[in-house]
């Protein structure tokens, strides 16, 4: 376009904007261009005068993308060497999630260490090096051959304009780091000793501290030769403990496992069990439960809270969060239920015959029963 103040002085101005889809300049302004090109030249009579060239950004709360993570999982790790693992930028922002957010960017660049290789999703890794440079948000990368190590990912765009900042990424392998500390009982430091009583034990919570900290998880197990423990793996830092084995120096243990399949060293902690009556968790006062039929005969077992007065039957008007332990005769934990009525029906027609214990936790107590399954 031509500006002028008369016929013999003009201020000639093109503008063109960059085009990643044909890596080249083109005419008109782009809204969700990166590059805008100024061209001015100035006439005064004849000639031209040669053009002044000056590039700009056109950027918009601009947002970064997350870590790179491998393609389902929450972490970026590699598991042995040579392994490859299809990598993508967890929060990339495109027009699907972020649509209050300009979301074209140009072409990033990925860098690894010498000796990884990266390409495309779809790309040839006989010919990748460590670096790799494209517009898409997922990448196949490749662990050197030989000394695997930790590494980082940088991820950056490959102009100067300020999209996004570096972002870095820490490549996991090997084991993961193993928990830092396992709390008693809502959170409390584990006491040097604490007591048992009753045919039933006593149910506490443990808590691995510092999972939840832990990349690249898959899971958490748990041992210990104190009691049943709610489950042997769990898929976060919580579990149960039905203290039932006085003695000294029993234990409770805690290792993560990685979705590689390697764990983390045991971390203990050590008490003595003492047995003693008082600690026997008690029963309900104004309820009492019925347990029938015993033997089952290939029934369902059923479970039946009922209210023995008027004070009970206040407290039983909404409804009533109860819990159900079933141990074997070694006082192994075969089945765990919650339920949220008065009266439930217990699934026992899988379970081999013999006899069997139940521990029953209402808001109210806990009662303990003894059960014949006969199927």
């Amino acid at each position: 376009m031509a500006i002028g103040t008369d016929a013999n002085k003009e201020v000639h101005i093109s503008m063109k904007h960059y085009d990643p889809s044909t890596d080249e300049w083109v005419d008109g302004f782009g809204l969700q261009s990166n590059n805008i090109r100024i061209r001015a030249r100035f006439k005064q009579n004849i000639p031209f005068s040669t053009w002044k060239e000056e590039n700009f950004y056109l950027r918009s709360n601009v947002i970064e993308p997350g870590e790179a993570v491998v393609d389902g999982y929450n972490s970026l790790f590699f598991c042995s060497p040579g392994d490859v693992q299809i990598v993508t930028l967890g929060e990339f922002p495109d027009a699907s999630n972020n649509p209050e957010y300009c979301y074209w960017h140009y072409r990033w660049v990925w860098e690894l260490p010498s000796g990884w290789k990266i390409t495309s999703a779809g790309g040839n890794l006989g010919t990748a090096t460590n670096i790799y440079q494209g517009h898409g948000n997922t990448v196949k990368i490749q662990a050197p051959s030989t000394g695997l190590s930790s590494a980082t990912l940088n991820v950056r765009s490959e102009d100067v304009f300020p999209y996004p900042v570096n972002t870095q990424t820490e490549v996991i392998v090997g084991a993961p780091p193993a928990p830092t500390n396992i709390l008693y009982e809502n959170g409390q430091q584990f006491p040097t000793e604490t007591c048992v009583g009753g045919l039933f034990g006593r149910m506490i919570d443990v808590t691995a501290v510092s999972v939840a900290s832990i990349k690249n998880l898959d899971y958490v197990e748990w041992e210990s030769d104190a009691g049943a423990l709610g489950a042997s793996t769990t898929p976060d830092a919580y579990n149960t403990l039905n203290l039932m084995f006085p003695g000294t120096n029993r234990y409770v243990r805690v290792r993560t496992v990685n979705d590689c399949g390697l764990t983390s060293p045991w971390v203990y902690k050590y008490f003595n069990l003492v047995g003693d009556p008082s600690c026997a968790e008690g029963g309900m006062s104004g309820f009492s439960i019925q347990v029938y039929p015993s033997p089952t005969s290939g029934e369902d077992l059923t479970v039946e809270l009922k209210e023995q007065n008027e004070t009970a039957k206040s407290k039983t008007r909404q409804m009533v969060k109860v819990e159900y332990y079933l141990y074997d005769e070694d006082l192994n934990l075969v089945a765990h239920e919650k339920a949220l009525s008065k009266k439930e029906k217990l699934s026992t027609k899988e379970l081999p015959n013999g006899k069997y214990f139940l521990k029953i936790v209402t808001p109210y107590g806990t009662e303990n029963r003894q059960v014949l399954i006969n199927n």
